[in-house]
């Protein structure tokens, strides 16, 4: 059968949930506390050393503009985010109605807060958001992809987040799957890594 967007809105979820995870080191700060480090590190230093940035007045910029893109950007404007966009088969009228604003991939790359990447995979966009994308994001945005893994250059990804040129990544597809144990994604401390779980929601299976 052929259902398209089933799981838009658990993926659109999920891709906010990283940005707020990401941005506000969520995971860094909560792995502390289970260690039990916080009464060694302390309040205040707890409190200055996971100090990250609000979504609220940044930029998103979404790399496809389908069923998962639009609901992203529908949420993301609650956060008062400025939404850009490329996808040259969305027409340029209804996603000026929708608030959001079509550029070309390497503005997208140098000018979002966060690149999250939202297009299936065709020959067309196997490793779109390649090297030179990645080269050109600041070394304080940060990448999701919660789309497909082919869709991005993994080995320049991994070299970016390994040389500390972007701020951090939130991925859920990988080139491999399940990683194998020897994979370099488990010795990153800047990113958020989860297993492929981006339409793992109940409410999926009830529509």
């Amino acid at each position: 059968t052929n259902t398209p967007g089933r799981n838009a809105d658990a993926v659109a979820d999920l891709t906010v949930c990283f940005m707020i995870m990401i941005s506000r080191h969520v995971q860094a700060a909560s792995e502390l506390f289970r260690s039990g480090q916080w009464p060694k590190v302390g309040k205040r230093e707890a409190y200055l050393k996971f100090q990250g940035i609000e979504l609220y007045g940044r930029t998103a910029g979404l790399v496809g503009v389908g069923a998962i893109g639009r609901r992203v950007a529908a949420r993301l404007k609650a956060f008062n985010m400025k939404i850009i966009a490329f996808d040259p088969y969305y027409p340029a009228e209804k996603a000026q109605a929708e608030g959001i604003n079509l550029v070309e991939l390497d503005e997208l790359a140098s000018q979002a807060d966060f690149v999250s990447l939202h297009a299936p995979v065709t020959p067309e966009t196997r490793c779109l958001f390649g090297a030179r994308q990645i080269g050109l994001m600041r070394p304080d945005a940060y990448f999701i992809n919660t789309a497909r893994a082919e869709v991005a250059d993994e080995a320049a990804l991994l070299k970016a987040l390994q040389n500390k040129h972007i701020a951090g990544a939130a991925v859920d597809v990988y080139l491999e799957e399940p990683l194998p144990t020897e994979s370099p994604w488990y010795g990153l401390s800047n990113v958020i890594c989860t297993p492929h779980i981006g339409g793992a929601s109940q409410d999926v299976i009830k529509h």
